[in-house]
């Protein structure tokens, strides 16, 4: 008699489905200005990191809207210093004869008014120097040029694209799962993307919950633990049922049912396998050290002796 422990015999099936290379970050950057495009520096494949120029806009028109509500704050600056000097004056002679309370109160009226309107003046200050800020188009992200999408001396609308970024770090393993397949999925969520010869681990992030009703797909969502391919690469997801299975040869029929047989302190016991199917690999619940008869096994009996 030979045997071999269920660990040494066990065997695991294994699993695929496609799977591309995916960026988290593909991106049409668009102007948020209507102006004519005076400058696009970069070209199909440039690398470019948070922050850099994409496109520069005509800003002239932007820039004297500043300069005119920056000289109206001036003025309303100039007007309210006035305007608080009175009233200051006025505080002092407050309860005179040559003060009365309306005088008096025309002017508080006034400083209260010009102060609304330099906080107005202001806030619009603000709001034309932002605007001015947009006339530079920055990357929102490290990535590569894909695309030029608009040309020099272009008068694009807001929204409209200019450039296509892609993202070439941050990069995620899209997989089409048959969804009768999802439950072999194992737990720790640990995987191989099969990219030509070469076999790359990836981790199981979001597995989506839905099923496409025309493949029959779940689309999972996978990230890269070491090497990043390409965006675009495409390949096979490649994944290990962590349920262990007895090889099919191994499975015996006794009084109707398939199993093995164990040792059990010498002694023959048969072990039934629910759910097996005769020529089929079946799955089991045996320790990993438990010893499993090998050869021999087609005359064994509830019970023999194994020595």
């Amino acid at each position: 008699m030979r045997m071999a422990t269920a660990r040494d015999v066990a065997i695991f099936r294994e699993f695929s489905a496609p799977a591309t290379v995916v960026s988290l970050n593909d991106s049409h950057i668009a102007g948020e200005l209507q102006s004519v495009i005076e400058d696009l520096p970069l070209q199909v494949g440039d690398p470019v990191n948070k922050g850099d120029v994409l496109a520069r806009l005509d800003c002239r028109d932007f820039q004297w809207e500043v300069e005119r509500v920056d000289a109206q704050s001036d003025g309303l600056k100039a007007r309210l210093d006035l305007a608080q000097r009175q009233l200051n004056r006025a505080d002092s002679l407050k309860g005179s004869s040559s003060m009365s309370e309306q005088d008096y109160d025309q002017r508080r009226a006034e400083v209260q008014a010009l102060s609304s309107e330099l906080r107005a003046a202001k806030a619009a200050l603000k709001a034309a120097r932002n605007v001015v800020s947009k006339c530079v188009v920055r990357a929102p992200f490290d990535g590569i040029v894909l695309e030029r999408v608009a040309g020099l001396g272009e008068l694009p609308m807001p929204g409209t694209p200019l450039l296509r970024l892609l993202d070439y770090r941050n990069l995620e393993l899209s997989a089409q799962i048959l969804a009768e397949d999802v439950a072999a999925l194992p737990d720790d969520g640990v995987a191989q993307f099969e990219l030509g010869q070469a076999r790359l681990p990836v981790r199981l992030r979001r597995l989506v919950p839905v099923v496409n009703t025309v493949s029959g797909n779940q689309e999972a969502r996978f990230s890269f633990t070491e090497a990043r391919p390409p965006v675009g690469a495409a390949g096979r997801l490649i994944w290990r049922d962590p349920q262990p299975y007895i090889p099919a040869e191994l499975v015996v029929r006794r009084q109707g049912k398939l199993g093995v047989f164990v040792n059990q302190g010498g002694l023959a016991r048969f072990h039934p396998l629910n759910g097996a199917q005769e020529g089929h690999p079946a799955p089991f619940d045996l320790a990993a050290d438990t010893p499993i008869v090998t050869d021999g096994r087609y005359l064994l009996e509830e019970g023999m002796s194994l020595h």
